[in-house]
């Protein structure tokens, strides 16, 4: 199994940066130059951040780039965004990167100038999908020699751009098939990017979100809904059967004190290894080193221990907000299998996520989130889902709150810090 590159610290749990490498070939540069390197070399980059802020880092490296080649006749660099909205914002910011104005060209100006701009000095060309695809793109960029095409946000471009979106990348590749390809994204959409794989040269792929890259990493997530500790304890025997713990690293994380001593004594003795404190870290730090062997048992917190190689995940109850949730698949990091290599005998990645009543407060993020991957989701979490989205509706109405705007022409809202 092809191992991610070892100048890419390993992730500490009480560490909010997490940094997972895949390429063609070993990645050599440290952490701060390899988006740079990737970039200025002409080579492709998938860069999966599920921060909120917005994801710039490509914008430097990406003006470096263009003020390398600009000298070169009708050369294009195409930036294609969600919205206009965001257009602006990253017109701001290559405005202060790049010597000259005039470089810059937007598509949201009167398309026929735009058109000339680039049949006759090429340039850098932010868009939105509409805005390309006014533009005459075939003829246009015949000519023109496209360098490089960034797909800014593409889990936007996917829901604002739909068949437009679709049809406009039939048309990029026809022109260039493997062009270099700068795609940013908050989501790891398997088959879009699969897709983007085939045509990128030279590609990178960097994550810096330790669910994301379960998921990229062909993650088998199961959840299980339980009335009770006993029906709980139950599904977790069933599951362990289904996964023997014997042949694999499987990790138990606890949400309480309470789970952490039902567990303790539910569980065979000799078969689970508990972390109680630091004078446990050296029978955990062999337990790594280990093909089979015990059940790791940890309590939520546990800062001073380095898990990365865990091969099965059972959450024991929902940890107090979702960000925590998400943290917690950082111990698969380094069985990540690199999708760019064709590998063998790979480790499928499993998880177990228990819930009970207390825990299903976190079920839209998590519907959300499977729907969002393409997981399917069982009859019974769907049933608890709608239960709990009624009652939460029931309480909205009853204390006369205002309910979004968009959310009631759309169905949904993508607004994160949306007020309603």
């Amino acid at each position: 199994m092809t191992q991610p590159d070892d100048e890419f610290p390993a992730f500490q749990m009480d560490n909010h940066a997490y940094c997972l490498a895949h390429a063609q070939q070993p990645v050599s540069s440290s952490k701060q130059n390899v988006l740079t390197g990737q970039i200025l070399a002409g080579d492709s980059l998938l860069l999966i951040d599920a921060a909120k802020r917005p994801l710039d880092e490509y914008v430097q490296p990406l003006c470096q780039l263009y003020k390398l080649v600009r000298r070169r006749q009708q050369h294009v660099i195409l930036v294609l965004v969600a919205t206009r909205k965001r257009s602006l914002q990253l017109r701001a910011q290559f405005e202060k990167q790049l010597d000259s104005r005039q470089d810059l060209i937007s598509a949201a100006e009167e398309s026929e100038t735009a058109a000339q701009l680039l049949c006759q000095r090429g340039g850098l060309l932010i868009a939105t999908t509409a805005e390309f695809s006014n533009l005459k793109t075939p003829q246009l960029l015949t000519d023109a020699h496209l360098g490089c095409i960034v797909f800014d946000e593409l889990e936007r471009l996917q829901a604002y751009g739909g068949s437009c979106f679709q049809a406009l990348k039939l048309t990029l590749w026809q022109l260039c098939s493997k062009p270099q390809l700068v795609v940013t994204s908050r989501l790891w959409l398997a088959a879009e990017m699969q897709q983007l794989l085939q045509h990128a040269r030279k590609p990178l792929v960097f994550l810096q979100e330790a669910l994301e890259a379960a998921v990229y990493g062909g993650l088998q997530l199961q959840v299980e809904l339980g009335n009770s500790g006993a029906r709980q304890m139950q599904q977790l025997m069933d599951y362990l059967r289904q996964q023997p713990y014997k042949k694999q690293r499987t990790l138990i994380y606890c949400t309480n004190e309470t789970d952490f001593h039902e567990l303790q004594q539910q569980l065979p003795k000799d078969d689970c290894l508990l972390h109680r404190g630091r004078g446990d870290k050296p029978r955990v730090d062999r337990w790594q080193q280990q093909n089979t062997g015990q059940i790791l048992l940890l309590r939520e917190h546990a800062p001073e221990l380095l898990v990365d190689n865990v091969q099965s995940l059972i959450h024991f109850n929902m940890p107090s907000t979702w960000s925590q949730f998400r943290k917690r698949f950082a111990v698969f990091k380094t069985q990540i299998p690199n999708a760019l290599m064709s590998t063998t005998n790979q480790q499928q990645l499993h998880s177990l996520l228990l819930l009970n009543k207390q825990s299903q407060r976190m079920l839209p993020q998590l519907i959300e989130f499977m729907q969002q991957h393409g997981h399917p989701i069982d009859e019974k979490l769907n049933a608890a889902h709608a239960q709990l989205q009624a009652t939460h509706e029931a309480s909205l109405v009853a204390r006369k709150c205002v309910i979004c705007p968009v959310l009631l022409l759309h169905g949904h809202c993508l607004t994160p810090t949306c007020q309603y």
